[in-house]
C-alpha cells in the first residue's frame, strides 16, 4: 500500500535511494582514495607537529649556546681583571715594602733614632757622667766654632747646655715611664707614641709638659748637632788612667769630674777610683 505525502510515494522514494547507495558502495566502506587522503592528512599533521617541536628545540639549543658563550666571555673578562689586580697589587706592595730612601717612614725612623741617640749620649745620669760631660763639651765647642767661622745657617745660634738638656729630657720622656705619674705601661706607651707624633710634626707648638720646648726647636737643635764636625769625629778620649788630665783641660768637665770623684777640678784620683766611678 502506497503512502502518499503531498502526492509523493514516500516508500518508493526510500527504496530508490537505498538502491542507489548499494550500487555506489556495495559494502558500505569509503573508496581507497578516500582512505589514502585521510592517512596523508594525518601524516602531514604529525609532520607539522614534529617540525614545530624541532624548531622549538633548535631555538632552545641556540639560546643555551648563546648563554654559554656569554658565560665564557664573562669568565675570560674576570680572569683578565684578576691578572690586572694581581699585577697592580704586586707593584703596590713592592713600592710600599721597598720604600725609597727619602720616604716619610724612613725619614721618621731616622729622625727619632737621632733624637734618642743624642739624648742618651748627653745624659749625665743614664751612664758615665764623665763621658756624657765630655760629649757635651765637645759638641758645644764645635757648635761655637762653626758659628764663629760663619758656617752656620742664617739665624742659627751656637748651641748651649740647655739645648742638649732638652734632648735628654725628650729622649727620657719617649723611653721612660715616670713612676710618680701613676700610669700603666700601656698608658705610658700611648703617651710616648703621642709625644713621638708631636715631635715628628716639627711645628712650633709646645710638646713637653711645662717646658717651653717646641718640635720646631728640637728639629733646629738636632740639625745644628748633625751639621757640625762633632758627628764625624771619632772619640778622642784618653785611656781611663789619663782621664783626669784630659778633664782638667776642659772647662766644666774638669769641675764635673772632680765633683763626681771627690778630687777637685785638677787633682786626679787614683786610676782604680776613676774606673770605679765610670762603672
Amino acid at each position: 500500500m502506497a503512502v502518499l505525502r503531498n502526492g509523493v510515494d514516500v516508500l518508493s522514494l526510500i527504496s530508490e535511494l537505498e538502491s542507489a547507495g548499494r550500487a555506489g558502495s556495495p559494502t558500505g566502506v569509503p573508496p581507497a582514495s578516500a582512505n589514502a587522503e585521510i592517512r596523508l592528512s594525518a601524516a602531514e599533521t604529525r609532520a607539522a607537529a614534529a617540525e614545530a617541536r624541532a624548531a622549538t628545540l633548535e631555538s632552545s639549543v641556540r639560546a643555551v649556546e648563546a648563554r654559554a658563550s656569554a658565560a665564557e666571555q664573562r669568565a675570560a673578562g674576570a680572569e683578565a681583571r684578576v691578572r690586572e689586580l694581581e699585577s697592580r697589587w704586586e707593584q703596590s706592595a713592592s713600592s710600599r715594602f721597598a720604600a725609597p730612601a727619602d720616604s716619610y717612614v724612613e725619614d721618621a725612623v731616622s729622625y727619632l733614632l737621632q733624637l734618642l741617640y743624642f739624648g742618651s749620649l748627653f745624659d749625665s745620669y743614664g751612664g758615665s757622667s764623665v763621658f756624657a760631660a765630655y760629649e757635651q763639651h765637645v759638641c758645644l765647642a764645635h757648635s761655637q766654632a762653626r758659628c764663629a767661622a760663619g758656617l752656620a745657617a742664617d739665624g742659627e745660634l751656637p748651641l748651649c747646655a740647655e739645648d742638649l738638656a732638652a734632648l735628654v729630657s725628650l729622649s727620657k720622656a719617649l723611653t721612660s715611664r715616670w713612676f710618680a705619674a701613676g700610669l700603666s705601661h700601656a698608658e705610658a706607651l700611648r703617651e710616648a707614641r703621642a709625644l713621638a707624633l708631636r715631635v715628628l710634626s716639627r711645628d712650633a707648638g709646645q710638646i713637653l709638659g711645662s717646658q717651653a720646648l717646641s718640635a720646631a726647636r728640637v728639629a733646629a737643635i738636632l740639625s745644628s748637632v748633625l751639621s757640625s764636625d762633632f758627628v764625624a769625629m771619632p772619640p778622642t778620649l784618653a785611656p781611663m788612667h789619663a782621664m783626669p788630665a784630659v778633664a782638667a783641660g776642659m772647662p766644666g768637665v774638669s769641675q764635673h769630674f772632680g765633683l763626681s770623684h771627690g778630687t777637685g777640678p785638677v787633682e786626679a784620683p787614683p786610676p782604680h777610683q776613676v774606673a770605679a766611678g765610670a762603672e
